[in-house]
């Protein structure tokens, strides 16, 4: 059995979330994510699995917060819009752009 976590997870994906958000999945590095969360690699990989795994946990996590609950109630957004599902087709987007940036397409392109 491995030792507790000495780091708190919610934490730890917030800050994976603002690498990814900076630099994009593919253009995080694991030296840039372990930097930012404070942990080294291998209680990144207990954690988390892998890098897609972190990517999928931070954005979940995101999606759970969010930003959208509260524009909808500061008058930001319709009262009518879902935020979960404004929140599920901004991250289809955003990781449909991620697998074009993948596949070669360029900045411009993107």
């Amino acid at each position: 059995m491995g030792r507790p976590r000495s780091f708190d997870i919610d934490r730890a994906l917030d800050r994976a979330l603002l690498v990814f958000w900076r630099k994009g999945y593919e253009g995080a590095s694991l030296s840039d994510l372990t930097k930012a969360v404070g942990v080294n690699r291998p209680s990144l990989y207990g954690a988390f699995g892998d890098k897609e795994a972190l990517f999928r946990n931070a954005l979940d996590r995101y999606l759970k917060g969010r930003r959208f609950e509260r524009a909808k109630s500061e008058g930001d957004l319709p009262a009518n819009v879902n935020p979960a599902d404004l929140a599920r087709y901004i991250a289809t987007v955003l990781y449909g752009i991620a697998v074009q940036a993948a596949g070669g397409a360029s900045r411009s392109e993107l």
